[in-house]
């Protein structure tokens, strides 16, 4: 299911398109120079569940 999941995400974001895991993030492509790459941002979960250890180092404040 994962393997699906993952194919599902790489073939959507290679066609120009975005895809959204409410809670986790969305994949997206980036123009970089002479071609896209892929670009993650977390979501608003996924970033609260990262503030909540104290182990782990802050954040670029970009």
């Amino acid at each position: 299911m994962i393997d699906g999941a993952l194919a599902l995400i790489v073939e959507t974001v290679a066609q120009g398109g975005e895809v959204g895991l409410v809670g986790f993030g969305k994949f997206r492509p980036v123009s970089r120079t002479l071609w896209a790459v892929p670009a993650f941002a977390a979501g608003k979960h996924f970033l609260e569940a990262l503030k909540k250890n104290p182990d782990l180092p802050p954040g670029d404040p970009r």
